[in-house]
């Protein structure tokens, strides 16, 4: 029988980070991860906040910005941002670096290794393998299978659709159309040799057919060559339905830390590792960062939640938001309610 403190399943930027906190704490640690490349995985890249470089190393970020175009009604309105507080970063760049932390801090990886089912002590995984543990982390993304068996409901879903193209584009830039996509946009993150270009749905205001057509024109009217872009699609899970479940925890997507309405995922995913880690290392620990981070997602959602209370004015949408963008003081507010 493989026994192990600590068993996480998915090696993504939560489940790295818990693993190394409780390996360098002397437990004994096993990441299962299913792809053979850590890291892998759809994901426009993107950071944003004072605190980017107290989570990402600067020298692991491809790009940093001290502003970005948000386009209205193709109105191009330019938005400073305080020095350094976007940021891009390459996934997997981010994912060999921490995974090289995480071994050298003594945690077990297993690439190319599925987890099919679990019980509260074991995983078994679709080699036949079976893993005992005395705790379960869950950081294997939106379709978890950690959230599926502990029977959490997941209604808060946003499909996402990306091309990775090889054109480097100098500015972070947002298009928005209220009229057409309701509060969905397309984004534009530039990185140090590519450029991810995507856009999603939130299921619960509009549907994503419409949003990928609307793309689709979009990028067509533009004439982006889509010729050598590596096109990729995934959900992201934006349904927060708890984080400690007895020995179990979820953190980043598989516990719906994502902010619905960006769309980030990396910053809640580390820090939500590190919470879990703490709490198992120290049973008494009272969570300090987690409600932190529900605050601040709860606080950059309020725009879908004001489109779902108001949406019969989404014929306005477009006028109010480009008054909004080019308003100084009301940029400056804005800005620091999310970046801070």
């Amino acid at each position: 029988m493989k026994k192990y403190d600590v068993i996480v399943i998915g090696a993504g930027p939560g489940g790295l980070e818990a693993g190394r906190k409780l390996a360098e704490a002397s437990k004994k640690v096993l990441i299962l991860e299913k792809n053979s490349i850590i890291g892998n995985k759809v994901c426009a890249g993107g950071l944003t906040g004072k605190e980017i470089k107290k989570i990402v190393p600067p020298d692991l970020l491809d790009r940093t910005f001290d502003q970005g175009i948000i386009c209205v009604a193709n109105k191009r309105i330019k938005v400073k941002v305080p020095p350094g507080s976007i940021a891009t970063c390459s996934r997997e760049r981010l994912g060999s670096y921490m995974e090289k932390r995480a071994e050298d801090a003594g945690v077990e990886i297993k690439k190319e290794t599925e987890v099919v089912s679990l019980s509260q002590i074991s995983v078994i995984c679709k080699d036949g393998q079976e893993f005992y543990f005395d705790y379960l982390i869950g950081a294997d993304g939106s379709n978890s299978l950690v959230r599926k068996t502990l029977g959490l409901k997941t209604e808060k879903m946003g499909p996402t659709i990306q091309y990775q193209v090889p054109k480097i584009y100098d500015d972070i830039e947002v298009f928005m159309d209220m009229t057409k996509i309701g509060p969905s946009y397309i984004w534009i993150f530039p990185h140090d040799n590519f450029t991810e270009i995507g856009t999603g749905a939130y299921l619960k205001m509009i549907s994503f057919k419409k949003v990928k057509d609307y793309f689709d024109d979009w990028l067509e009217e533009r004439n982006i060559d889509l010729s050598q872009a590596k096109l990729r699609s995934a959900p992201i899970n934006c349904d927060y339905q708890g984080f400690q479940f007895g020995n179990t925890f979820l953190v980043g997507d598989a516990a719906g830390l994502t902010d619905a309405f960006s769309g980030e995922g990396i910053y809640p995913a580390i820090i939500s590792g590190r919470e879990a880690a703490r709490k198992i290392l120290q049973p008494e620990y009272h969570l300090e960062e987690i409600p932190k981070l529900l605050a601040k997602k709860y606080k950059k959602e309020r725009p879908l939640q004001f489109y779902e209370k108001y949406k019969g004015f989404s014929k306005y949408g477009n006028s109010l938001l480009g008054l909004v963008a080019r308003s100084k003081k009301v940029q400056q507010k804005l800005i620091r309610a999310y970046l801070d």
